[in-house]
Formats: C-alpha cells, structure tokens, sequence
C-alpha cells in the first residue's frame, strides 16, 4: 500500500463522469438525474442542475470542465442496440443548461486544445473523432470536422486528453490502445 486514503460515496444512481470546481475540494458529478455539488470533505451532496429531457432509456456518460467553466456531459442509449439518440449538453455555470449537438449514438473523448480554441469530440461506435471551433467567451461551437478515423486494429475512441503541446490522446477500448 503506498498509504493512500480511498473513500465511497453513495449517490443512488449510476455516475459517469466528474470534474474539479475550482481550486477548491469540491467537485462537479454527472448522474442520471443531473449534475450534483459534491464535497467529499464534508459529503454534501446538492443537485444542482437536473438533465431538462432525458428519457429513462438514456444515461449521461463522459463529461469534462470546459476553458469556459461550463461542464459538458454527453448523453447516450443505456443498451447495446443503441441508437443515434444522445446529446452534447452545456451546463453553464449561471445555471444555463444548453443541448448543442444532438443525433450522437455513444459521445465520448471530450477535451479541448491548451489554448480553447478546438474542442475535441469522440463517437465510439463510429470510430471517428471530431473537432470543432470553440469559443470559450460564448461557449459555442462551430461545424466540426473529422479529426481522426480510428481503425479496428486501433480500437473504439473512448476517454480522453489533450496535453500541453496540444497533441490528443484517446483510448483505443477493444484493443488495448492509446
């Protein structure tokens, strides 16, 4: 053991993704229901935003902090047989919750160039990347355009980053990639 602490905390329903608040402890958690304030100093949990529309059949699944303080959770099928039925929200830190794109089947591999001018979005099933013009004042996007086709050999794009030199990194599931 490197004497670490670990901890578990019981939301009640399935998690998909978290985000820093700030310098802060406190953290930003997508579940079923919306996005959740979660202190883990103290386990305050308050819902702060529910999802506006999601059917019961749907889920949130990756989600990331965006250069403009907003957090953006895609939203997919929870079946295998899933169809293109997911969004891209934007839940803006006034509050504001946003659907800016729609038609995803698994939306996956969020992140952002290091100077927030490209915003990087995965379609697992697809197997393609895309990137889009971001405007971190607005928070909006441009048209995308693809950005990498991964090949079976390299796997199904899922989680992901981009580095300080800007290079971006997804896992290749299914084949054991990066």
């Amino acid at each position: 053991s490197d004497g670490g602490n670990s901890a578990r905390w019981d939301f009640g329903e399935r998690i998909s993704a978290l985000g820093l608040l700030g310098a802060g402890a406190a953290l930003i958690v997508a579940g079923v229901s919306g996005l959740w304030r979660f202190d883990p100093a103290t386990e305050e949990k308050v819902l702060q935003t529910a999802f506006p529309d999601l059917p019961d059949i749907q889920r949130p699944n990756d989600g990331k902090v965006g250069p403009d303080g907003a957090f953006w959770v895609g939203t997919m099928e929870d079946r295998d047989d899933r169809g293109a039925a997911g969004k891209l929200y934007r839940f803006g830190p006034d509050g504001n919750v946003r659907i800016m794109r729609k038609g995803l089947t698994t939306p996956n591999g969020i992140a952002w160039s290091p100077d927030g001018t490209w915003m990087y979005l995965a379609e697992t099933r697809e197997r393609i990347v895309r990137r889009f013009p971001f405007d971190k004042a607005t928070g909006t996007l441009g048209e995308g355009e693809v950005f990498a086709t991964l090949t079976e050999d390299e796997g199904k794009p899922d989680g992901a980053m981009v580095d300080a030199e800007g290079r971006y990194w997804v896992a290749g599931i299914y084949a054991g990639q990066l």
